[in-house]
């Protein structure tokens, strides 16, 4: 009997222990279905309590991510329901190509879910394009295909999604590319609104700076080589080259060699009392008509970010957009998920969160409001970025516009990139070697008072200037980057 009984009591404690392991299965979110057994080794970012104990998504970043705002995030996507906590592996102050490298590491390390796939360098391959060449990337046409995927899709223009189509597929997505659009601003309280026109086009930009009047003798106006977008012409680079649009084909030559650039520094020479050089330029309060190439605004509000001022107003300037919006290929700093990655369907959630969610773009983008941004009418006037540093994974044109954005940005960024020429990346990133770069760096400094009046024989400096340029490499770096565009 005394048996019989001690066999009952082991049978009703291993049923009672079944029940228990039933129970605990059931409680786990069901979000969190991906998660493998093995979880992710603790990375270099220490991470809160919280999240230690919530399962993990690695995301890996060319930058810094502060811990207060990572927490932050945790908080908003816990909220969410979300069901994971993302640990952030921040890799900073890398070349593009050690970076490239560190990504190959993580893959044999199985680290890592989601992917920046960095900044990549004017003399290398587009870092995308590396990371689909080294199978780091998982392709996403099954994921944009689902009911989850479309909202994704969606998020964008197809003008951006075509930027990192490959062969039919897309292993990632540009979150940095905007259109851009080339603007003349002005100070009315100090220019003569009578000697302003109502448009200002690449045709009638020469007499437009002829008849300004300033009032105010101590404003400038400042013209520097960003005055090449009124003219008609694109950035190449940042250091001396331009580009023409000929129908569908762009061609890539000397910024000086243009002959309207020429003719406006004739101008500036003969009246060098108007100019102020753009390197002796603190604030923007001193200076009365500048010109700049912004992101896409609707035309009556501009972004002025070069400089400062403690104008309230800055941003109520007159503004005149001069010819079409124009959309960069970006083929780096591309988001996407780790081919190698067990958290696949948790990986593609976050980012179309992070691209569809408002209050998770603006956690990721600004942090908390009150403790990391003021809001001021729907505008973000103050932004803490103390140890933010690099790309984020967040659509930046669902989070509140900041300072004098277009208050529907989204809406905005639409518009102008169905209007947008897209510009392949070769136009803008000139292919130049680091010694050559240097040097003709060195010789535009040199003769940085062009765009100031301080040569008066214009003609005979730009030949100066160019048998110095062809000296450092002009001539080659040109035949190199028009060779790229065919």
């Amino acid at each position: 009997m005394k048996q019989y009984i001690h066999l009952l009591s082991v049978l009703l404690m291993t049923l009672l222990l079944a029940t228990a392991c039933q129970s605990d299965r059931e409680s786990v979110p069901q979000a969190n279905t991906d998660q493998t057994e093995n979880e992710s080794v603790p990375v270099e970012t220490p991470q809160s309590e919280t999240a230690d104990t919530t399962p993990k998504l690695q995301i890996v970043m060319q930058g810094e991510m502060s811990q207060e705002r990572a927490d932050y995030i945790n908080e908003v996507l816990k909220k969410k329901g979300f069901g994971y906590a993302v640990e952030w592996i921040c890799k900073s102050d890398l070349a593009p190509s050690d970076y490239m490298e560190t990504l190959k590491d993580l893959k044999k390390e199985k680290r890592g879910d989601i992917l920046f796939t960095g900044a990549g360098g004017t003399d290398e391959e587009p870092s995308y394009d590396l990371a689909i060449k080294d199978k780091l990337l998982d392709n996403m046409k099954s994921y944009l295909k689902s009911k989850e995927g479309k909202k994704l899709k969606a998020a964008f223009p197809e003008k951006i999604w075509q930027m990192t189509e490959e062969k039919g597929s897309y292993y990632g997505i540009t979150l940095e590319s905007e259109p851009y659009v080339n603007y003349m601003y002005v100070d009315t309280e100090v220019v003569d609104e009578s000697t302003l026109p109502k448009k200002v086009t690449s045709g009638n930009l020469l007499s437009v700076l002829k008849q300004i009047k300033v009032k105010d003798t101590d404003k400038k106006q400042m013209i520097s080589s960003a005055i090449m977008g009124a003219v008609g012409l694109l950035p190449a680079d940042n250091i001396a080259f331009c580009a023409e649009k000929n129908g569908e084909k762009y061609h890539v030559s000397y910024l000086v060699d243009h002959p309207q650039i020429v003719k406006i520094l004739k101008l500036i020479a003969k009246n060098p009392e108007n100019y102020k050089a753009y390197e002796d330029v603190e604030s923007l309060d001193d200076i009365a008509v500048h010109f700049t190439s912004d992101i896409s605004v609707d035309g009556s509000e501009g972004i002025c970010q070069n400089f400062m001022s403690e104008k309230t107003d800055l941003y109520e300037r007159k503004t005149y957009r001069i010819g079409k919006p124009y959309l960069v290929t970006m083929r780096n700093m591309c988001w996407g998920v780790a081919s190698w990655s067990k958290k696949k369907k948790a990986a593609y959630r976050f980012l179309t969160m992070a691209c569809t969610d408002k209050e998770v773009a603006n956690a990721i983008c600004y942090g908390k409001e009150g403790d990391d941004y003021q809001l001021k009418e729907g505008r973000v006037m103050s932004k803490n970025t103390e140890g933010i540093r690099g790309s984020l994974p967040y659509n930046m044109w669902i989070t509140y516009p900041m300072y004098a954005e277009p208050k529907d940005k989204e809406k905005t960024f639409r518009k102008m990139t169905e209007k947008a020429d897209v510009v392949p990346a070769e136009v803008v990133y000139a292919k130049l070697d680091a010694r050559t770069e240097i040097k003709m760096e060195e010789i535009l400094q040199k003769y940085s008072g062009l765009w100031c009046g301080k040569y008066k024989n214009v003609d005979k400096t730009l030949k100066q200037m160019r048998e110095e340029m062809e000296k450092a490499g002009l001539d080659k770096a040109l035949q190199e980057a028009n060779k790229a565009l065919k």
